[in-house]
């Protein structure tokens, strides 16, 4: 199957980010024409699509009830699946006049915690769906470039670096962040 993408402008557009839902239900993409579009699986079904500005990476939540994006604008935002109503916008990796950039995103096995890092040495815990900040992480001694949690969710890694100094991985206990 083929599913006809950003066709519908003279300039070609190129498809930027792909992502599935972990039941392989859904699939979500995202182009240069800075429009989000996401598909019935395996029909190819075009189920929603919605333009909200430039996005670094889509991804889903486990459950695929949340399609989250960021940017390095130091903002995240979360759609419901799979009508892709915008549920909030996430900013607290605030600009105070340094370039802050989000740099990686991962949801929690369970989905019930967002993770945020950025280039400002921090990582940002996230309730889901309701986008309440719930803790801030610190301790890297350089940007924090990418966090993943561990399968069973008890651990938060974050790898840091500034050009080949502090390259470091970090291990938070979930949910306490010690």
């Amino acid at each position: 199957k083929i599913l006809e993408y950003h066709t519908d402008s003279f300039f070609i557009n190129s498809i930027g980010r792909i992502a599935f839902s972990s039941d392989g239900e859904l699939l979500a993409s995202y182009g240069s024409d800075k429009t989000i579009r996401v598909w019935r699986m395996p029909d190819g079904k075009l189920l929603t699509s919605f333009t909200n500005g430039f996005f670094d990476n889509i991804t889903f939540s486990p459950d695929g009830k949340l399609l989250a994006g960021y940017n390095d604008h130091n903002t995240i935002r979360l759609w419901r699946m799979p009508d892709g109503e915008l549920l909030t916008t996430l900013t607290g990796h605030d600009d105070d006049g340094f370039n802050v950039k989000v740099r990686s995103i991962s949801f929690s096995p369970d989905g019930q915690i967002l993770a945020s890092c950025s280039n400002k040495k921090i990582i940002k815990l996230w309730r889901m769906p309701d986008g309440k900040l719930l803790t801030t992480l610190t301790g890297h001694g350089s940007k924090a470039e990418r966090i993943s949690f561990s399968p069973d969710g008890e651990l938060l890694a974050g790898y840091g670096y500034v050009y080949g100094d502090d390259e470091t991985i970090k291990l938070w206990r979930m949910p306490d962040g010690k």
